[in-house]
Parts: structure tokens; sequence; C-alpha cells
């Protein structure tokens, strides 16, 4: 029975094989068609079509470097006394160039991925078309090219007559080629004129590329299926609006003061799935409509128009994934932060200096990561360290909290005594980062006692590190931190009249490690805080890094019931 299954089975493949009964050349010819890498997963269609895939010549990676090329060139020409000069060796690697990817267009091979890095003088660029009509005609699907120039550096506002001797990058040639997906370019500029359509190209990756208002809307109209866009440019223009490229789904802007003339990047009427865009105080104009589809957030410094989208922010953007927002301008205008009811979020990393929010409400599902890093109060008191208590217990669930602490302490509030036994926390994964700013220097200790006891208490943290190059009074923190732990007791003595209460965060640790730099520091408590000081001192970037493992509720009441017992 079983093997008149198997013969069916093995018949019915063979009828459904009818790729295997098309001759070898119009196999070849399909072939020719199908993406490089989606070749290989085709093999399993037809066993002649896996022996033609096979059988096919195809080129993972071609690289042609000028300046290994000179160097290589120089090399020899050394060995037997004759140097040439910088002509001759451009003019012998455009003829290397050449002929190498002329015989592998012979040969009707694909090219996986093909680098070009080749240097021009006095704007002698006929050679270098020569070799951009070549790309055009040979099958290749991923594309970059550098064009180095006497001036290819950053092109900065007062350079813009370098647009002269920039190579203008003849993408209507290269674009012939209806294999071409992704393109990236160095140090060239791009026409304004349109030349036909180009629908093949679907990645842009620009780097030092001078790119006008005009060169913007043409290249958008002649590449409509350009999903990911990645610009390092020199802009000519104030707004750079990415509805220019309609399929747009990922883009990473960065700009810079120095780089041309860009004020703004205008998300608004996109469809952007990804964003990452870093400037210094540039605008980002958007719009709620454009924010309902994005899965990741990076902004870096940039000012955002529409701050008011953070006050609700899983509402602003119901699908997003992954969250990093660095920069005070980001948040300019905005008092409070809410994230809840969300159960696509994953990540959420927020970081700015000097402002401070008023409110900060998180509470999402699936949220594995959250880094909050702010600066705190001057002035502490008892209901600042309820309050963080309570937050670290709401989003206590997820898998990381890592929460980077900037004080300037002047008044701190908070007595232990004043409070009832407390269930201590059974958080697993939360991470504080302390660096203390300034200070009332007087009764300084009394401060950073009752501020590092209230902070326990409220997190019970799993690690503590303590930013030793700029926090200027770290000192006492290390040295009321070592004492207390000097006086941790094994969990078989008496902590007090309660045993292993609830109260006194140094009573409820089972066990700690502490290191400075790479040693380990656990036998010297003594001495840690003068190493601590001298590393200050000689500005050294030695952080001191506790970590501590916490009784848990269960080990706690096991200890009671057998004291009880004996």
């Amino acid at each position: 029975m079983v093997r008149t299954m198997n013969n069916s089975r093995k018949s019915r493949c063979i009828k459904a094989d009818r790729i295997s009964q098309l001759p070898e050349h119009i196999l070849r010819h399909i072939l020719s068609f199908v993406p490089i890498k989606d070749a290989a997963r085709t093999k399993t269609l037809s066993t002649e079509w896996k022996r033609v895939c096979t059988s096919y010549n195809i080129c993972t990676c071609l690289c042609y470097d000028h300046n290994s090329f000179a160097l290589q060139l120089l090399l020899s020409a050394d060995a037997i006394g004759q140097e040439p000069d910088v002509c001759e060796i451009r003019d012998k690697f455009v003829d290397f160039v050449v002929d190498n990817l002329g015989k592998i267009s012979q040969q009707k091979s694909s090219v996986l991925r093909l680098s070009l890095d080749v240097a021009v003088f006095n704007d002698e660029f006929s050679s270098v078309d020569e070799l951009m009509d070549l790309f055009g005609k040979t099958k290749v699907e991923e594309l970059c090219v550098t064009m180095q120039t006497i001036d290819s550096q950053v092109f900065t506002e007062w350079e813009k007559t370098l647009e002269d001797v920039c190579y203008e990058f003849p993408y209507p040639t290269v674009l012939a080629s209806n294999w071409l997906e992704s393109l990236t370019i160095r140090w060239c500029k791009f026409p304004a004129t349109a030349a036909g359509t180009f629908s093949s190209l679907r990645q842009l990756w620009l780097r030092q590329v001078m790119l006008s208002e005009e060169s913007l809307s043409t290249l958008g109209s002649c590449c409509p299926g350009i999903e990911p866009i990645d610009d390092y440019c020199t802009f000519w223009f104030e707004t750079l609006k990415l509805s220019e490229f309609p399929k747009l789904k990922k883009a990473s802007i960065l700009a810079s003061g120095e780089f041309g003339l860009l004020n703004n990047v205008d998300t608004t009427e996109t469809n952007l799935e990804n964003l990452y865009y870093e400037s210094i105080e540039y605008n980002w104009v958007t719009s709620p409509a454009a924010c309902r589809n994005f899965r990741e957030l990076t902004l870096y410094y940039c000012h955002v128009i529409a701050p008011n989208l953070f006050e609700d922010f899983t509402t602003a953007f119901p699908l997003i994934e992954n969250v990093r927002i660095t920069g005070d301008s980001s948040f300019e205008g905005v008092d409070w932060f809410k994230a809840t009811t969300n159960n696509h979020l994953r990540s959420l990393d927020i970081h700015y200096v000097f402002l401070i929010l008023q409110k900060l409400y998180v509470d999402c599902p699936n949220l594995k990561y959250f880094r909050f890093d702010f600066n705190v109060y001057s002035h502490l008191d008892t209901s600042w360290f309820i309050s963080l208590k309570k937050f670290i217990e709401q989003i206590g669930g997820h898998k990381s909290i890592w929460l980077p602490l900037r004080v300037s302490l002047k008044m701190v509030q908070f007595v232990l005594d004043e409070f009832q036994a407390t269930p201590i926390s059974q958080l697993k994964h939360v991470h504080l980062e302390l660096e203390i700013k300034n200070s009332n220097k007087k009764d300084f200790g009394h401060l950073v006692e009752a501020f590092v006891d209230g902070l326990f208490w409220a997190t019970c943290s799993n690690t503590l590190t303590i930013q030793v190059l700029h926090g200027y009074y770290c000192y006492d923190v290390v040295k009321y931190l070592c004492r207390r732990l000097a006086d941790k007791k094994p969990q078989n003595e008496s902590c007090c009249e309660q045993q292993l209460c609830h109260k006194y965060w140094w009573h409820n640790m089972e066990d700690f490690e502490v290191t400075l730099g790479n040693k380990d520091m656990k036998e010297k408590l003594t001495c840690l805080a003068e190493m601590v000081k001298m590393a200050q001192t000689n500005h050294q970037k030695r952080n001191p890094e506790f970590r501590f493992q916490w009784y848990t509720i269960e080990e706690i009441a096991r200890f009671l019931v057998d004291m009880n017992e004996s």
C-alpha cells in the first residue's frame, strides 16, 4: 500500500514538472528575468530548472577600488623604477574595469553587488561616463558608486562653487538596466532634468550628494518604486518633502547646520513605517494621518512641529513598535507623556537633559525594554519616592527597565522609619545609573543618605552604576552604600526586631557584587570610596557598579516560619 502511494505521488510530480520539458535556451532566457536573490529560491520548481540555475554564472560581489589599484601599481612600478603619474594610474584603472566588466557582460553573467570607487581630476569625467554606460548594460542588482574629486569633502553652504567640479550622476544611463534594485551614490550631484520612468529601483542611499529641489522632484517622478531612502546630503533647499516618493516606507535623514540650506523634513502625505531623523535643531513636520503607519521612530535633537503627538503617544502612533527620542527640542512644549493600551510597543527609549515632564504614564503589556533618561528635581520629598515606587511597580512586568538619573540634591525629605513594613519588589530587571551634578554642600551626607534610602525603597534595583567622571558628588554616595553593605547580616541572623523586615532595604539583600572597572571590590569596601575619589581627581572613567540579589517574598516567609518553629 505504501509503495503504491509513493508511486502515485511520484507520478503526479513527474506530470507536474512541465518546466523540465522546455528547451534549455528557453529556461536560460526565463532565468535571465529572475532577480539574482530569488534565483536560489526557485531551484525546487524542477530538476532541470535546478540544473540550469546551478550552472548559471553569478558574481556575488565585484569591487573596483581606485586607491587599492593605485597602490598595487605603484608597488609594481617601484620594483622597476618607473613611477606612473596620477592620470596614467586613472587611465589604467578605467581600462582594467572596462576590460573586466566587459568580459562579464559578454558572458551574460549576473552581478549581485558591484562597487566602484574612482578618483577624478580636473573634472575629466569622460572616462567615468564610459563606465556608467557599461554599468547600464550589465545585470547588476546592487550598485555603489563613489566619485572622488580634488575637493571631495563635505559640501558646506559657502562651498557651493564646488558644484562645478562634481560629477553629474547619469542615472538615466545607469537605470536603463531593468535589474538595478539598490543604488548607493557618494560625492556626486543629481541632474534636474527628467528622463523617463525607472520602476526597478527600490532602494536609494545618498552620501554627500548635491541635491536641489528640482532634482529631488525629478528623482521622485523617475523612480516611483523607491521604498527605503537614506540621505546624508547637501540640500540646496529648505524643505525636504518625502511625499515626492509615493511608495516610501523607510527613510533615514542625517542633516546638520553646516550642510546646505535644509531646515525642515516634511513627512506629511506619506505612508512611512520607519523614520530615522538626526539633526541639530532642525524641524520635523508631520501630521496625525502620516503617523498612523509608523512601526519604528528614531529622533535625534530635531524640533517636532507637532509636539502634542507625544502627549497621547500610542494613540497618535497606534502601530508603533520601537521608539527612541533624544534631545530636549523634541519635547519642547510637552508637559506629559502617555503610552497606554498598545499591544505593539516593544521598546521605548526617551532621553533628554533639561526638560521635566509633569506626568509620565506607561502601560503597554508587551513592552520589553524601557529606558527613561532624565533630570531629577532639586527638591525631593516623600511623595516623589512614593510616585517612583508606584511607577516602577506599574511597568514592572516588562523585561528591562533602565533609569539613568541626573540629580541635583538641594533638599531631600525621606525617612524610612516613617513607613510601615512594605513588601519588597519582585522585579528582576531594574537598572539605575546615577549621576549627582551638584548639591547643597551643607549637611550633604544627610541628603545622600535620605536619597539613597528612598531610591532603594522605591526600586529595589538589580544594578546601580554611579557615573564618576561627571558626577562630582558621587564619593558620598559610594561611601554610604559601602557602609550599608558592610552591615548586611547573613540570613540566619536577626537584622532587627522584625527579622528580615520589609522596611530597611539592606536587610532584604541576600548578596551583592561590587566592581570598579574590572576589579572585584566586594572585599575592599572600606577603600572603594577613596579609589573613586582618586579616579575623579585623575579624570578616569572608572564607574563603580553594584549588583544586588534580593530575597524573594517566598524566601522571607519560609525563613519566618522556620524562626517561629525554632
